[in-house]
């Protein structure tokens, strides 16, 4: 199986792995799953119903309290973020992918910024593991309250992903790679210092060529 990725430029010398895959619904585990492998389920699938019932009410635009408001708001963040690494966590599932990359910079080039990206990817989800996973164990108390336990659910879904975006950065260097010049992805380059009010619609309609939806808003999170 091959992954598809792009090789996003940020400005300066930044870069960004990114990809956009369909929202699975967790596979049920069998009775005979390991401990971690049903932590992992339970966790994915809690988190699916609290994103869910985030964005109703952000929707619906109840209000339940300024606490509630703001851990609706947490949650939809996390969201977003979740949805950034998900091109790592597909690469654990592939032997091949190919890589688009700007058409501004040579092969060789590209290749060297792809293992650079992944280097830091490796460091930088490492350290937040070892951090969250110091905060999860006393946010275990808030369970004592009777109120949902979002810090611990919060946690813990950090915890998951970058945990797998540790493991997938990883074993990515692995994989046979195909790269490949795109125009598009160059003249996004170009967009990076352009004030945002210019540079949208362009970067709407380089992601409706390179059909992926949510490219405009994650361009416009990351290069800020």
């Amino acid at each position: 199986m091959t992954m598809r990725l792009c090789l996003l430029p940020l400005g300066g010398n930044r870069f960004e792995l990114y990809a956009e895959l369909p929202d699975e619904t967790p596979a049920a585990v069998t009775p005979n799953a390991g401990l971690i492998r049903r932590i992992v389920n339970l966790t994915a699938v809690k988190w699916r119903e609290m994103v869910a019932a985030a964005n109703d009410n952000i929707s619906h635009r109840r209000d339940g309290g300024w606490l509630a408001r703001w851990c609706d708001r947490l949650i939809c963040h996390l969201a977003e973020s979740v949805a950034g690494q998900q091109a790592f966590w597909a690469l654990a599932r592939h032997d091949h992918a190919t890589l688009r990359y700007p058409a501004s910079i040579d092969e060789t080039a590209a290749r060297e910024v792809l293992l650079r990206v992944l280097r830091e990817a490796r460091r930088l989800h490492g350290r937040w593991l070892v951090f969250d996973a110091v905060l999860f164990v006393p946010s275990l108390v808030l369970t004592l309250i009777p109120f949902p336990n979002i810090p611990a659910y919060y946690l813990a879904v950090r915890i998951v992903t970058h945990f797998q975006s540790w493991r997938a950065a990883g074993r990515a260097p692995a994989l046979v790679w195909t790269l490949h010049a795109d125009a598009d992805l160059a003249e996004l380059a170009t967009l990076v210092d352009v004030p945002p009010a210019v540079r949208e619609p362009r970067v709407r309609a380089i992601a409706e060529r390179l059909d992926l939806q949510r490219l405009p808003a994650f361009f416009e999170r990351m290069a800020a």
